[in-house]
C-alpha cells in the first residue's frame, strides 16, 4: 500500500537539517580559527573545541580576549603630603564645598595619619 508521499518529505527535511548542522559546524570552526589566529593561539585546537563542545567558540573568544590584552601597569597616584591635603581641605571649606563638620572630621583623620 503506497502512502501519500510521507517518505519524500521526511527525506527532504532530514537532508535540510543535515546541511544546516554541517554549515553551522563549518562556520564555528572557521570563526574559531580566525579568532585564534588573531590572538596567536593554536588554530587547530580552537577549531576542534568549537566543533566538539557546546561552549568551544565562546571559550576560544574568551581566551583570545584575555591573551590579546596584556595587563596594563597601574601607575601609583602621587601621594600628597599632609600639608597639601590640609591646604586642599581648607580650600574646600573656604569655597563651601564641605561643611564645618566634614572639615573637622577629615582634618582630624589627616592629622591622626601623621
Amino acid at each position: 500500500m503506497d502512502g501519500p508521499g510521507f517518505g519524500g518529505g521526511f527525506a527532504a527535511l532530514f537532508v535540510l537539517v543535515l546541511l544546516v548542522g554541517i554549515g553551522s559546524a563549518v562556520w564555528r570552526a572557521t570563526t574559531a580559527r580566525r579568532i585564534a589566529r588573531r590572538a596567536g593561539l593554536d588554530e587547530r585546537d580552537a577549531a576542534t573545541m568549537a566543533v566538539a563542545t557546546d561552549d568551544g567558540l565562546e571559550a576560544t573568544y574568551l581566551a583570545a580576549s584575555l591573551r590579546a590584552r596584556p595587563p596594563q601597569p597601574v601607575e601609583p597616584r602621587p601621594t600628597a603630603s599632609s600639608a597639601d591635603r590640609l591646604r586642599e581641605l581648607q580650600r574646600l571649606l573656604d569655597e563651601d564645598l564641605v561643611t564645618q563638620e566634614e572639615y573637622d572630621e577629615r582634618r582630624r583623620a589627616i592629622i591622626d595619619g601623621i
